[in-house]
């Protein structure tokens, strides 16, 4: 009887947890072009509604390894970036939202779609206002060095969303 109560106890408690999680990342956006034809396809993987959805998209732009996104509570797609620019959920640059890495390698890479890099955005809710968001970002640099090139990240850069 001990351990049926006890058993009782923690299934309401993680099912009570479980109800009050936030889904802020339910939504995923990768995209490039695969086909032989003009344009960009891309992909969100949707994790709405208990199970893993595909949803085709169409964009002019590569969003890769390095890409960030972030939902409201109920799951909806908010906006985006893939360490160029910063998309909202129809796809558009968001005002003032491009360029967030300026300098030699965005010039070089971004005009591709992508900013160079696996993993070097995250996007944080600010924690006194809920509608406010940081995007934290790495702006990379390659230096030259007494054993050839290299590549460094100068400093960790952040937009206010």
């Amino acid at each position: 009887m001990r351990y049926s109560l006890l058993t009782v106890f923690f299934i309401l408690m993680i099912s009570s947890v479980g109800t009050g999680q936030q889904k802020m990342d339910y939504q995923w956006i990768f995209a490039n072009n695969t086909l032989l034809e003009a344009g960009i396809e891309g992909m969100i993987l949707d994790f709405n509604d208990q199970k893993l959805q595909i949803i085709e998209i169409l964009t002019d732009d590569e969003i890769g390894l390095n890409n960030a996104s972030i939902c409201d509570d109920e799951g909806q797609l908010l906006f985006y970036t893939n360490g160029c620019e910063i998309y909202d959920n129809q796809y558009e640059v968001l005002a003032n939202g491009s360029d967030i890495n300026p300098g030699y390698i965005h010039n070089e890479y971004c005009h591709n779609g992508e900013y160079p890099g696996n993993g070097n955005v995250i996007i944080i809710r600010d924690p006194s206002e809920s509608d406010r968001y940081y995007l934290l970002h790495k702006n990379v640099e390659i230096v030259d060095t007494y054993g050839g090139l290299d590549i460094i990240v100068p400093e960790l850069m952040y937009t206010y969303i």
